[in-house]
């Protein structure tokens, strides 16, 4: 096994977040690089980290380059032949990255490798393979869209695939990155018989959960209208999102009084879906 921990590294995405992602480290094989890609200047973050860990390296990029950005840095880095990323807010058992390894090294013509999650299924939508297949009877079944909390990269297909589009700044990245593989024939496969735990929300500092929120928010409905008009065209994108127009437009007034915080939310649900439809960038940051 140690052979194949040569061919895998590991990476994250921080943004301010808080040690408590120190526990995703301690269940990694200290022989497996770990690649930390933090949003922001942290430079004690990346001192304590380096100085605890020898296989841990902590790139700052001293700006926010959002999901898109900072996935794009990781691929240029990374040499080795695989690559996991893991959200800050994932969970699972020890043994589950070797497992993966495994799992890599007798798949062929593969772009990624996702896990089961626990209190969660995909729609039926999500899949690409039949329901008698033989990949599924042998524990693989055939994706077309995935949810990357927790994905194991084939880097020749990164490679062919291309970079991530950074005029997403997040939410539907992955989508846009599932549908370019299948379109250069590299196949998403999930591996039944691995589960992980994904706690939504859990990444991020509490001292910015509301301004993250808004943020969150913003993006989710810039990113919903370009995602469509840029693989099904401008009419998709209209009928995609117009109940979500009128939605936040008429929850903003209901919450003017009521509530603050969801006016807000609303409030920055329609600014994102109106800018994504006047074919602004994704502009919106957080200010901390």
């Amino acid at each position: 096994m140690s052979f194949f921990y040569n061919k895998l590294t590991i990476f994250m995405i921080a943004y301010h977040s808080d040690y408590s992602f120190e526990r995703i480290i301690k269940k990694i094989n200290p022989k497996i690089k770990i690649i930390i890609i933090e949003n922001s200047n942290l430079s004690e973050t990346k001192t304590y980290f380096e100085r605890k860990y020898k296989n841990v390296n902590v790139i700052l990029c001293r700006k926010n380059l959002g999901v898109t950005g900072a996935m794009n840095l990781a691929f240029k880095i990374i040499k080795t032949k695989f690559s996991i990323y893991l959200d800050m807010d994932i969970d699972f058992k020890r043994g589950t990255i070797e497992k993966f390894i495994m799992h890599a090294n007798q798949i062929k013509n593969f772009s990624f490798l996702v896990p089961n999650l626990y209190n969660s299924t995909y729609p039926q939508n999500f899949y690409l393979d039949n329901l008698n297949s033989k990949e599924k009877r042998n524990n693989y079944v055939k994706m077309k869209l995935a949810h990357f909390h927790f994905v194991l990269f084939n880097m020749y297909a990164v490679k062919k695939i291309g970079l991530y589009d950074t005029k997403i700044f997040f939410y539907y990245d992955e989508t846009d990155y599932c549908l370019r593989a299948l379109k250069k024939n590299f196949y998403i496969y999930l591996i039944k018989n691995i589960k992980v735990k994904h706690f939504e929300g859990k990444s991020y500092n509490k001292n910015i959960k509301n301004k993250f929120e808004n943020l969150r928010q913003w993006h989710l409905m810039w990113s919903k209208f370009y995602f469509h008009r840029k693989h099904y065209g401008l009419i998709s994108a209209f009928y995609q999102t117009y109940k979500d127009l009128f939605s936040s437009f008429l929850k903003m007034i209901i919450f003017f009084l009521l509530s603050r915080n969801k006016f807000q939310i609303h409030q920055h649900r329609l600014s994102g879906l109106i800018n994504s439809m006047l074919g602004k960038k994704s502009w919106k940051r957080v200010q901390i």
